[in-house]
């Protein structure tokens, strides 16, 4: 059984004017580790790769112009 998690993401909207906007994000926010699967890699512990992936707090930026 997986333990359950909670993982928080933020984005941000931000109009520069009405043909541009930009958008700002980070997902995992609180750069939390994933559940760790009850099974086993060999003799190794993994993650829970259908649930989560271990790749830890990313970020993401967007800019949006309308012609």
């Amino acid at each position: 059984m997986i333990e359950p998690t909670i993982l928080y993401n933020l984005t941000s909207n931000y109009s520069v004017s009405d043909k541009l906007k930009v958008t700002f994000g980070i997902n995992n926010l609180l750069d939390k580790d994933p559940p760790l699967s009850n099974q086993r890699l060999g003799s190794r512990v993994v993650f829970a790769q259908n649930v989560s992936k271990p790749i830890g707090r990313a970020y993401s930026a967007r800019v949006n112009y309308s012609f």
